[in-house]
């Protein structure tokens, strides 16, 4: 009996492992994760670390999650999300309509926020940590 040799390079596997993932399940993580942007915070008026993604879960919902933050104490500390690409720390910056997802711990591992389903995720693009009590931006991160 001939024997076939059924090795294929690497790029075809992956792509026919894709095409049969896509018409057996749907949309797939790879899919998913080609729409997910992330960033860093840059620290403005506290020092900040920590990393943001914005991305779709299982069910479609966008959802922005914050891991591993840490940032000075504060009361108050919101997390916002702006459509402007560049973010200056100004009175004015809530003239510019930011999306207030809600009071955010100054220090945590992890939290996923659901965005509400009016959102249009492809127009945010920065995530702000918002200081009410003192009026400023602690930190920002630009989604790339």
């Amino acid at each position: 009996m001939p024997k076939f040799n059924l090795t294929l390079n690497p790029t075809l596997r992956n792509t026919a492992l894709l095409i049969s993932t896509v018409l057996i399940f749907g949309q797939t993580d790879a899919q998913n994760m080609a729409k997910s942007r992330s960033g860093s915070f840059q620290s403005l008026h506290a020092p900040t670390k920590g990393t943001v993604k914005l991305a779709q879960n299982a069910a479609g919902r966008w959802t922005l999650t914050v891991s591993n933050l840490k940032t000075e104490a504060a009361p108050d500390l919101k997390i916002w999300l702006m459509t402007q690409k560049v973010v200056k720390d100004t009175p004015e910056i809530k003239k510019n309509n930011p999306i207030d997802l809600g009071i955010i711990a100054t220090t945590l591992k992890s939290k996923t926020f659901i965005l509400p389903a009016n959102i249009k995720a492809e127009q945010i693009q920065n995530v702000v940590l918002w200081c009410d009590q003192f009026s400023v931006v602690f930190a920002t991160a630009a989604l790339k």
